[in-house]
């Protein structure tokens, strides 16, 4: 199917179903030339040229006129007379999208149809009006990772398309919202000279001719189109972030549980004193150690049996580990909590301060911040400002008792993923160290 106006708000029109083709020039001459060869082999009655970065991809307008989906259109047969402004749909949805991939499916008519719009780093590829079955097919296919890359998901009909898990719904009036002269479609443009000396040419030579440059361009746009994807280390680490992102650490639940069974160990039991603990996510265990006064190994591990805990010798006669397996859940954190600037540092360091200030020990250093997550293969020097993440170790050691005010305090770019407590059994005081990271953008 080709194009049609799906929607319409005022005098501002939104069309799907555009074809569209990369551009291979770079020169203002030679792009003129090759939109105007595109746009006349295309029939196409307009255009728009959509740039991002260094990629230019055209959309050509070529209208419906088989009356297929009539109830699709809302321009009726106005034309290109109408005073009514056309934008392309998948231009808007690639302005949303921003540098990263995005999908829209936007279900329109009477329900049987739906437009499906796929945007690769930022350039729109996928523009098609279909049948309700085959946008469901299409959308899935994408959004679940199948192609091997991360999708935004939208969409105006959360019960048909709903499926993904990071489908958010959008308004009609939040897409025009985004409509711009990026997104107009405009009449293609015309070469005099050119139209002259083609009424010169034989009808066989330019027939012959524009088949065989048809083939040859098309082939070289599509070469050009897959070097540059496989350049472009971008898709691969947003990937990887977006995976990273979706287990962060342990839920904020499960350390607080942590920490009221940490109260409920003895300092002393069956003749052993306790002298720490230490919980790791990674492990989902926590090891207490002990250290002999006047019983034996046989006494604690009696003492200790209703735990389940496994024995590690630490020294025969004097220190034991007892480990224990623990619950964690897993939770995540969203790419929005990752703030950047000056305003984010102020923000996370204020905070370390006045723990700082009230007793704390708090160990930061914002110049031991590392790239996360660590991608194979790609770079982060070779990334745009802005894309990568970084993380700094931080540890903050608390009394036990003022431990679960520290954790309601913890902001969410900041997660703990280990706990350790020690006993200093001269002054029976229990204290809590707290280890893990703060997130961010340079």
């Amino acid at each position: 199917m080709t194009a049609r106006v799906i929607n319409r708000l005022g005098n501002l029109s939104l069309v799907a179903g555009l074809s569209w083709t990369p551009l291979l020039q770079s020169s203002a001459r030679g792009l003129a030339a090759e939109v105007r060869r595109v746009a006349r082999e295309g029939e196409a009655r307009k255009i728009v040229i959509f740039k991002r970065n260094s990629l230019t991809s055209l959309g050509l307008y070529v209208p419906d006129d088989s009356g297929i989906a009539d109830e699709l259109d809302d321009q009726g047969s106005r034309g290109l007379f109408s005073r009514t402004r056309e934008h392309s749909l998948a231009a808007v949805v690639a302005n949303l999208a921003g540098d990263g991939n995005a999908i829209l499916a936007y279900r329109v008519g009477n329900g049987e149809m739906a437009v499906v719009v796929v945007v690769e780093s930022g350039i729109p590829t996928i523009d098609e009006i279909k049948p309700i079955e085959e946008a469901q097919a299409i959308t899935l296919r994408y959004a679940s990772g199948a192609t091997g890359f991360v999708y935004a998901v939208f969409t105006n009909d959360l019960g048909t398309f709903g499926g993904a898990d990071h489908t958010r719904e959008i308004a009609d009036d939040a897409l025009f919202a985004l409509a711009d002269k990026t997104t107009l479609l405009v009449g293609k443009p015309v070469n005099v000279l050119a139209a002259v000396l083609a009424l010169l040419l034989l009808a066989a030579v330019v027939a012959s001719y524009f088949a065989y440059t048809d083939y040859a361009s098309k082939r070289a746009r599509l070469e050009a189109a897959k070097r540059a994807a496989a350049a472009d280390p971008a898709p691969r680490y947003e990937a990887a972030l977006a995976a990273a992102l979706n287990t962060v650490g342990p839920a904020r639940h499960s350390l607080q549980s942590l920490l009221k069974m940490m109260e409920q160990y003895p300092v002393s039991q069956g003749g052993w004193l306790l002298t720490g603990i230490t919980c790791s996510s990674a492990t989902s265990q926590c090891t207490s150690s002990w250290l002999r006064e006047s019983g034996t190994t046989h006494d604690l591990a009696s003492a200790r049996k209703e735990f389940a805990e496994q024995l590690e010798i630490e020294d025969a006669l004097l220190r034991v580990r007892l480990v224990r397996q623990v619950r964690l859940d897993s939770a995540g954190m969203s790419s929005s909590a990752i703030t950047a600037g000056a305003e984010a540092a102020i923000s996370m360091d204020s905070l370390l301060q006045r723990w700082s200030n009230a007793g704390l020990e708090v160990n930061f250093s914002r110049t031991a911040a590392q790239p996360w997550p660590v991608v194979p293969g790609v770079e982060p020097s070779s990334l745009r400002p802005g894309l990568v993440v970084n993380r700094a170790p931080v540890s903050v050691g608390v009394p036990l008792h003022l431990a679960q005010e520290v954790l309601s305090q913890t902001p969410e770019r900041l997660w703990w993923t280990d706990l350790n407590t020690s006993v200093d059994l001269a002054k029976g005081d229990v204290h809590v160290t707290f280890k893990g990271f703060v997130y961010g953008r340079p």
